[in-house]
């Protein structure tokens, strides 16, 4: 395991590093991921805006 000092203890840096990591995952999946879910759904809903011309 990465970030393991010979007596077994997490450093703090590495702690640091994965939870850095973490919030930059969730702000992504929050910035991105969830404004396409809302997209999709909206489109399938019948209530989004028309992409297509009326006849």
């Amino acid at each position: 395991m990465r970030g393991l000092r010979k007596g077994g203890k997490l450093s703090i840096v590495a702690v640091a590093a994965r939870a850095i990591d973490g919030l930059v995952f969730s702000r992504a999946i929050t910035l991105f991921i969830t404004p396409v879910i809302s997209l999709v759904l909206e489109r399938f809903s019948g209530h989004g805006p028309v992409t297509t011309p009326e006849s």
